[in-house]
């Protein structure tokens, strides 16, 4: 798209509709947090735990529709975000020379979110300069978009040595 006719659709969007088109796209910025916290715990000579928790939390502006003959406006864009949170415990025990446990146990929430950059009340528009399309609004299908999760997991192994076999 040119110079030209990116300045007549961001004033045409602005002074007839009253729309700011966000201008020109950035570069796709992501901020993340994420950290790590781990406890080993030697109980005993027998008994072993362990403590992990995870966070993640990252937001990155993504392109709604990127082909090579299409552009989109700041406000066309949409952030793609997500929290994640993980808590694991592990136990494992040597109870005598031939049984031995663990315990696996584990939790994890995630909120999921894909929101568009521009205003809701502004619909998405195509407009089309020869082969080109230029999309003008918010990302069509964004609006909506959550996906929150919570996952428990849960394993119990035992072993046996008997004589040659391990059960």
């Amino acid at each position: 798209m040119s110079k030209t006719d990116f300045d007549r659709i961001s004033d045409i969007a602005s002074r007839v509709y009253n729309y700011d088109t966000g201008g020109m796209p950035g570069d796709g910025a992501q901020t993340e947090e994420k950290y790590m916290l781990r406890l080993d715990w030697n109980i005993n000579e027998q008994h072993d735990a362990s403590v992990i928790y995870n966070f993640y939390d990252g937001i990155e502006d993504r392109a709604s529709d990127s082909d090579s003959n299409e552009f989109e406006f700041a406000n066309h864009f949409y952030r793609k975000g997500s929290e994640s949170e993980t808590i694991t415990l592990k136990l494992s025990s040597q109870w005598n020379s031939a049984l031995s446990t663990d315990l696996f146990v584990s939790r994890n929430t995630m909120d999921d979110s894909q929101v568009t950059v521009g205003p809701l009340d502004f619909a998405e528009f195509q407009i089309r300069l020869g082969s080109d399309v230029v999309y003008l609004g918010a990302d069509d299908s964004r609006q909506a978009n959550s996906l929150n999760t919570e996952s428990d997991f849960m394993k119990f192994t035992a072993e046996y040595l008997w004589q040659d076999h391990v059960i």
